[in-house]
C-alpha cells in the first residue's frame, strides 16, 4: 500500500511537471533569459567549493554575470581549473541543453518502471535497520534476563554459603570444645597416672630402702661365704619394680663410663645395658680427654652391631688405632672428629675400609691431607656431609677425588687455604645437588672457582663467604646460584657495593643475608633486596650504611612483610628514620640497634612491634618517658623475652619499674653499666619474671647492694648466669644465698680482688664454675 501510494505521488508530480512545460510563455522566458544554465554553473560550484557564506558566495557570482553579460556560460566556469571534475555533477536527464534544442531527449527522462525501482530500494533501505534494530532490542532484553538470572542464582549461591558457614562454624566451635574437654581430661588422667606411678615408685623405694637397711644389718652378722650378688638382686629397685621401657630410659641418661660401670654391678643391670637403643649414640664428648683408644676398642668390642652415631669432638687422646676400632662398626653412619689432633690419613683409611654406608663425616681441625679425602671419596659413596675446615694440607688434588660422591650435599672447606677452587668444576659437575657450602676465611680462591659454581651449583640454598674469600667479579658470577636463600658475606672488605647490587637484582628467593663488618657494604645494595621475601638481615659494623637502607626494606615489596630480624648494630647512621622504618615492619621480631642515634619519639614507636629480642644498648634516646611507653604495650609484654639495655645512663629506675613490671616473660636481661640503676628496679625485675630469668648482668653498676641479690635469689632460682663484677657494695654474704636458692647456677662473674678467698672456695665445692675471674 506504501508503495502504491508513493508511485501515485510521483505520477501527480510528472503531470505537474508536463503541465508547467505546455507553458510556452514561461518556457519561452527562461530560454531567452538562460536561467537554467546559470543554475547549472552555480550549482556545481557550490557543490566544489563549499563556501561557508553560501549566501554572500552567491550574490558574488550572480554580479559577475551582471557584471559580464556576454560571457559566454559553461558548466565549470566558476570552478577552479584545479579543481575541475572530469566529468559533469549533474544528472544527464537534468541538464541545460542548448538554446537551439527546443526539448529534452525521451530517453534521458526518468520512466515509472525506475520510479518503481527506486521506491524498492529506497523501502528496502528503510526497513532493514527497523528490523536490525528490533532484533538488537530482542537481544538486549534476552541477554539482561541471563544476568538477572545469573545474578539471582549467585545470590542463592551466597546465601546458602554463609549459612553453611554459620552451621559449619557452629559444629567447628562444639567440636574444638569437645577436643580441648578431652584433651584436659587426658592431661588430668595423665598427671593421675603419673602421680601414682611416683607413689608406686616412692613406695617401692622406701621398701627396698627398708630392706637394704636390714640386709646390711643381717649381712654384718654373716659370714663371709655369702653371695653378696643375690641380696643385691634381691634388693635392687630397677630390676625388680619398674618394667624394661623405663629401666632402658633411666640408663639413656648416663654416659658411657657409667653405662660400663652398671655392666659389673649385677646380672639384671648387664642385661638392661645390652639394649641396642643405648649403644646406638655413643657421646664420647662428654668425656673429653677421658676418652681413650682402649676405651674405644672396649665399647667397639662389645656393642659394635649396635653403634650408627659417634661423637667424639674435642676428644684429643683418640688417634688412629680408635679409628681403626671404630672402623669394625658395619652400621656406621655419623661421626664427628673435629678437633682431634691426633687423627691423620692412616686413620681415616682404616676407619673406611669396614664402613660402607658412612654418610656424615666431620674432621675440622684434624691433621687430614688430600689423600685422607681420597680415601673417603673412594670407600664412602653415600656420602653427604662433609666437614673439612681448617684441615690446613688439603688441597685441590684431594677434593678431585669428591666427584665420586654424587650425593654430597652439604660441603665446609673453611680455612682450607691450599684450595684454589681449580677442582670446582669438576667436582659440581658430579655433585651438582650441593645444599649447603660453606668457604670461609679461604684466600685462595679464584675467578674460576665462583664461575663453576654459578655454573653448576643450581640447587645451591646455603653459602657462606665469610672473611676476605671474595672479591667483586666472584660475587658477580654467583648469580647463577638461582635457588640461593641463605648468603653470609661477614667481614668482607674487598668487595664493592655495586657487586652486591648486582647480585641481589638476580636472586629472588633470599632469605637470609649477612653482611656483618662488610666496611664496602652501601644502601643502594640495600635497595636491591626489597624484591625478596628477605627474613634476616645483619649488617652490624658497617660504617655505609644509613637510615635509608632500612626505609628501602620498609617501603615495599616481599622484603617489608617477610622480614622478622634487622640486626644493624653500630652503625652511626642509624636515626629516628631508621627506626620509623623499622616500625613498619609488621613481622619483625629480632632488633638490635646498639648505639642509635634515635629520639624518644621515634624509640617509643617499637611498643607496636611484636619482638623477642631488643638490642638498645647505649642508645641515648632511652629514658624514663620511652620505658613507660614500651611499659604500657600489652604485645611487647607478651613476646619480649631478651632485652639489652647496657649503658643506657638517662633512664632511672622509674622507667624500669613500668617496664618490668608489663614484660614478665624476660629471660635475658642485659643491664651492664647502668648507673642509675638501684635495688627498687631489680626487686621489680626479680618478682616480674620471677622462674622465668635465666640470664642476668647487672656488671658496673654501682648502686646496687645485697638486697638486689636477696631478692634474686628469692624468685629467680632459675637462674644460670650472673654478671656482678665491678659492682662495689655487694659483699660475700650474697654468695651462700645464691648456692642455696638458685641450684642451676653454672656461671658466676665476679671480681676475685671483691671477695675473701674462703667465700670463693666454697662456692667452689659446691659445682659453681666461673666464665672470668679478673684478677
Amino acid at each position: 500500500s506504501t508503495l502504491g501510494f508513493r508511485l501515485s505521488a510521483l505520477s501527480a508530480r510528472m503531470e505537474e511537471r508536463s503541465q508547467w512545460r505546455k507553458n510556452e510563455e514561461m518556457h519561452q522566458y527562461l530560454k531567452e533569459k538562460k536561467i537554467r544554465r546559470v543554475f547549472q554553473c552555480l550549482l556545481s560550484a557550490l557543490a566544489v567549493e563549499q563556501p561557508i557564506e553560501t549566501r554572500d558566495y552567491l550574490l558574488e557570482k550572480l554580479q559577475f554575470l551582471v557584471d559580464h553579460p556576454d560571457e559566454s556560460l559553461s558548466w565549470d566556469m566558476f570552478i577552479p581549473p584545479h579543481k575541475r571534475p572530469p566529468q559533469h555533477l549533474i544528472p544527464i536527464w537534468m541538464r541545460v541543453f542548448d538554446q537551439e534544442e527546443d526539448d529534452e531527449p525521451e530517453s534521458y527522462k526518468p520512466t515509472m518502471e525506475m520510479y518503481a525501482t527506486a521506491a524498492g530500494h529506497n523501502t528496502t533501505r528503510i526497513m532493514r535497520p527497523c528490523w536490525r534494530a528490533w532484533w538488537s532490542l530482542v537481544e538486549q532484553r534476552r541477554e539482561a534476563r541471563r544476568q538477572q538470572l545469573l545474578r539471582e542464582d549467585a545470590a542463592l549461591a551466597s546465601y546458602f554459603r554463609k549459612l553453611s558457614l554459620h552451621v559449619l562454624g557452629a559444629w567447628r566451635d562444639s567440636t574444638r570444645a569437645a577436643l580441648q574437654r578431652r584433651q584436659h581430661a587426658l592431661e588430668v588422667m595423665q598427671q593421675k597416672r603419673n602421680a601414682a606411678l611416683l607413689r608406686r615408685i616412692m613406695r617401692a623405694w622406701d621398701g627396698s630402702a627398708r630392706e637394704a637397711r636390714e640386709m646390711l644389718a643381717v649381712q654384718r652378722n654373716m659370714p663371709e661365704e655369702d653371695d653378696e650378688d643375690s641380696i643385691v638382686q634381691k634388693s635392687d629397685l630397677v630390676s625388680s619394680q619398674l618394667p624394661r621401657e623405663l629401666r632402658v630410659k633411666i640408663f639413656g641418661y648416663l654416659s658411657i663410663e657409667d653405662l660400663l660401670r652398671c655392666v659389673q654391678v649385677c646380672q639384671a643391670w648387664q642385661e638392661t645395658t645390652q639394649d641396642p637403643l643405648l649403644w646406638q649414640t655413643l657421646p664420647l664428648r662428654d668425656l673429653g680427654d677421658r676418652v681413650t683408644d682402649r676405651l674405644v676398642e672396649l665399647v667397639v668390642r662389645r656393642y659394635r652391631p649396635f653403634v650408627c652415631n659417634v661423637d667424639a669432638r674435642y676428644c684429643s687422646k683418640i688417634s688412629n688405632k680408635g679409628l681403626a676400632a671404630l672402623g669394625e662398626c658395619k652400621n656406621l653412619q655419623r661421626i664427628a672428629l673435629s678437633c682431634c689432633d691426633r687423627v691423620t690419613d692412616n686413620g681415616i683409611r682404616d676407619l673406611t675400609r669396614g664402613v660402607p654406608n658412612l654418610c656424615d663425616v666431620d674432621l675440622a681441625m684434624c691433621r687430614v691431607s688430600g689423600l685422607g679425602v681420597r680415601f673417603l671419596a673412594m670407600q664412602c659413596f653415600q656420602l653427604d656431609t662433609l666437614n673439612l675446615s681448617f684441615c690446613s694440607d688439603v688441597d685441590d688434588d684431594g677434593l678431585e677425588a669428591l666427584e665420586n660422591c654424587t650425593r654430597l650435599t652439604h660441603l665446609n672447606l673453611s680455612g682450607c687455604n691450599k684450595v684454589s677452587g681449580a677442582c670446582f668444576d669438576k667436582v659440581f659437575s658430579q655433585c651438582a645437588h650441593v645444599v649447603k657450602l660453606r668457604l670461609n676465611d679461604m684466600t685462595s680462591l679464584t675467578v674460576a672457582a665462583f664461575s663453576a659454581m654459578g655454573k653448576h651449583c643450581k640447587a645451591l640454598e646455603h653459602l657462606e663467604l665469610q672473611g676476605p674469600s671474595a672479591d667483586g667479579e666472584g660475587i658477580k658470577l654467583l648469580a647463577g646460584c638461582s635457588q640461593l636463600q641463605h648468603l653470609d658475606f661477614s667481614r668482607n672488605r674487598a668487595a664493592p657495593a655495586s657487586s652486591f647490587t648486582f647480585l641481589f637484582k638476580r636472586l629472588k628467593r633470599l632469605r637470609a643475608v649477612i653482611v656483618e663488618r662488610a666496611s664496602r657494604f652501601a644502601d643502594a645494595s640495600c635497595a636491591a633486596l626489597k624484591h625478596c621475601p628477605l627474613e634476616t638481615f645483619v649488617a652490624g659494623g658497617c660504617a655505609g650504611l644509613s637510615s635509608a637502607a632500612l626505609q628501602s626494606l620498609a617501603e615495599g615489596g616481599p622484603s617489608h612483610t617477610h622480614l622478622t630480624e634487622v640486626d644493624v648494630n653500630g652503625c652511626q647512621g642509624m636515626g629516628d628514620a631508621a627506626v620509623q622504618a623499622v616500625c613498619r615492619l609488621p613481622h619483625c621480631a629480632r632488633l638490635f640497634l646498639s648505639r642509635t642515634t634515635a629520639s624518644e619519639a621515634a624509640l617509643s614507636g617499637l611498643a607496636d612491634l611484636p619482638l623477642t629480642h631488643l638490642d638498645v644498648s647505649g642508645a641515648a634516646g632511652i629514658t624514663d618517658s620511652t620505658l613507660l611507653v614500651l611499659g604500657q604495650s600489652v604485645r611487647l609484654g607478651q613476646t619480649l623475652t631478651q632485652l639489652n639495655l647496657s649503658g643506657c645512663v638517662q633512664m632511672t629506675d622509674l622507667g624500669l619499674e613500668a617496664l618490668f613490671c608489663r614484660c614478665r616473660r624476660l629471660t635475658h636481661v642485659y643491664l651492664a653499666h647502668v648507673t642509675p640503676l638501684t635495688d627498687s628496679a631489680l626487686r621489680y625485675l626479680a618478682q616480674g619474671c620471677r622462674h622465668q630469668l635465666l640470664v642476668l648482668d647487672i656488671s658496673g653498676c654501682t648502686l646496687l647492694t645485697d638486697q638486689s641479690v636477696q631478692a634474686l635469689a628469692a624468685h629467680c632460682t632459675n637462674l644460670c648466669y650472673l654478671d656482678v663484677s665491678t659492682v662495689p657494695k655487694l659483699t660475700s654474704a650474697m654468695l651462700p644465698l645464691l648456692e642455696k636458692r638458685c641450684r642451676f647456677l653454672r656461671t658466676l662473674r665476679l671480681l676475685r680482688s671483691a671477695f675473701p678467698d674462703s667465700a670463693l672456695r666454697a662456692l667452689r665445692t659446691l659445682h659453681v664454675q666461673y666464665a672470668d675471674v679478673e684478677a
